[in-house]
């Protein structure tokens, strides 16, 4: 899933002078995508969704070139010093399949729009399917099909990362905030939540926020009621029933 988004300018860095690159446009000015790549200009903007890393560059205006899968059937002579090619079971190379999801729209909308359809497309539901001999209905009435542990709808900009039972009446959850600092005029501002209202029959003793990897702790005393969550912030909590 994406995280920060960084803009690029073509033939340009601005942390090293891309000096006898510039001979060569692919490698001077193709960046991994992670998410998504897009195009604007004062008035709308053109992005490209992905499901899963790639290279992305735009080597001429108005267009975009993704680069699914790359492969070399012999060394280039700029400082590999070997090829890339990985000819596949059958000799004829890799075969990669992946998905696109092109997307058009106001450049003060898009960005707002491709966050949450981003988060949506990372966490794509997993179809499953068994044999029933009955009726939908009876199906229904007889088994829980549908629940969540949420009291409500959390806010667009923020994602419940991870929600783990640890064990002794421990609960390890990490919640972020999806939006960079002025990517939106409303979603990119902080935003307050009160952990003990959030999930269902759920009330904690204790609480204390730990470091991202969830080892070590922080802050021992949490404010559970007033937990405030900046643009691009990850935190980390320990919950005791």
């Amino acid at each position: 899933m994406d995280v920060e988004i960084s803009k690029r300018k073509r033939n340009f860095n601005k942390y090293f002078n891309l000096g006898e690159n510039i001979k060569y446009p692919s490698s001077a000015n193709y960046y991994p995508i992670t998410s998504r790549i897009a195009l604007s200009d004062n008035l709308n903007q053109m992005s490209i969704l992905t499901d899963r890393s790639q290279g992305g560059t735009s080597l001429n205006d108005g267009q975009i070139e993704i680069m699914v899968h790359r492969r070399c059937v012999m060394d280039d002579g700029l400082g590999v010093e070997e090829v890339l090619n990985e000819p596949g079971e059958d000799g004829n190379g890799l075969i990669i399949r992946a998905k696109h999801w092109l997307h058009f729209g106001p450049k003060t909308e898009e960005p707002s729009s491709n966050r949450i359809l981003g988060l949506q497309l990372f966490h794509e539901p997993t179809l499953l399917f068994s044999k029933f001999s009955g009726e939908f209905n009876d199906y229904n009435n007889k088994y829980l099909t549908n629940f969540s542990a949420l009291n409500f709808d959390l806010p667009p900009n923020i994602n419940l990362l991870t929600f783990k039972h640890i064990g002794n009446k421990q609960i390890l959850i990490r919640l972020e905030h999806i939006f960079q600092a002025g990517e939106d005029a409303n979603l990119s501002n902080p935003i307050y939540l009160n952990l003990q209202t959030i999930f269902k029959n759920l009330r904690f003793q204790k609480i204390k926020e730990l470091m991202l990897a969830g080892n070590i702790v922080f802050n021992e005393v949490v404010d559970a009621e007033n937990v405030k969550l900046k643009p691009m912030e990850i935190r980390t909590f320990m919950l005791t029933t």
